[in-house]
């Protein structure tokens, strides 16, 4: 049987003896993701909203933009696809306005088109989808 709590208490620790903000976000976001595991959406979801909160107060926009795109998956896989697609364009406008290095707005778009496409796609909108997925092509 899976432990994901003795799990959690693993990652809090590395979280407590991790020196750079990356590692502390590897941390949270894996006890973010053992939330998933269990099927406690809900609980993920809390921990991606902290995590950006946290993201933002550092001034790590990229991570920050990263847990939107999260928070947006999850919610489209667990019942709220909407929600998810709303997540995913208030993602899309802050990558032209938060303040990002080439290089990370670049990495964030690639996969934009992409996760717009799943977006629409189990919103059923299949004519965006196909738009969105044929600009994908274009990006890979």
């Amino acid at each position: 049987m899976n432990n994901y709590s003795q799990a959690r208490e693993e990652y809090n620790k590395f979280i407590q003896r991790s020196g750079s903000f990356n590692e502390k976000y590897a941390g949270y976001l894996s006890i973010a993701l053992s939330y998933l595991y269990e099927n406690k959406p809900e609980e993920s979801l809390k921990q991606i909203k902290d995590l950006a909160r946290l993201s933002k107060e550092k001034n790590e926009n990229y991570h920050f933009l990263s847990n939107l795109g999260y928070e947006a998956a999850i919610l489209c896989e667990f019942g709220k696809p909407n929600e998810g697609l709303l997540k995913y364009l208030e993602m899309e406008k802050l990558i032209a306005s938060e303040k990002l290095s080439q290089r990370e707005r670049d990495r964030l778009l690639l996969y934009m088109n992409n996760n717009l496409a799943y977006a629409y796609a189990i919103n059923n909108d299949f004519l965006k989808a196909y738009e969105k997925a044929e600009l994908f092509k274009q990006d890979i």
